[in-house]
């Protein structure tokens, strides 16, 4: 049996569903028209930059494989971000937080030689941390220290 690995996907739903809302915003804005019409497109308008501003590290850092070889990260298009081999990474530190229904998880990978590497996703999945904690000490062959802080 081989083992490849996982993957953690980031949840688009946390961004099209402000979206979506937004749009129905402009449109009845539009439709209505005079100064209730402008306030709203305007309104409108501040709120599609809030979200576009603050959902940008999820088009950043859309996918991660997990991998005995390493981890990608893959932006929205689905080209390579970052690949990190575990031959140089000195320490993962895993930051999890649940607010209602979703996770956030922070990965933090402390390299030698090179930057650091962060990646944030938001997610439905829960323990993922601890997922990623048990795959690294079973499967990778360096003794890598792995902590999971939960908030």
């Amino acid at each position: 049996m081989q083992v490849k690995g996982f993957v953690i996907r980031q949840d688009m739903r946390f961004v099209w569903f402000p979206v979506g809302l937004n749009v129905i915003l402009l449109v009845s804005s539009i439709v209505v028209g005079g100064i209730v019409g402008i306030l709203g497109v305007v309104f409108s308008l501040i709120l599609s930059w809030m979200i576009i501003r603050q959902s940008k590290f999820m088009f950043i850092n859309n996918r991660m494989e997990v991998s005995k070889d390493g981890v990608k990260i893959y932006n929205f298009r689905g080209s390579l971000n970052k690949k990190i081999n575990w031959k140089n990474v000195v320490g993962v530190a895993i930051g999890e937080k649940k607010t209602w229904k979703m996770w956030v998880y922070n990965f933090y990978f402390r390299m030698k030689g090179e930057e650091d590497v962060s990646a944030v996703f938001v997610t439905f999945f829960p323990e993922l941390g601890v997922r990623f904690k048990n795959f690294v000490r079973i499967f990778v062959r360096h003794r890598i220290p792995v902590q999971v802080v939960r908030e």
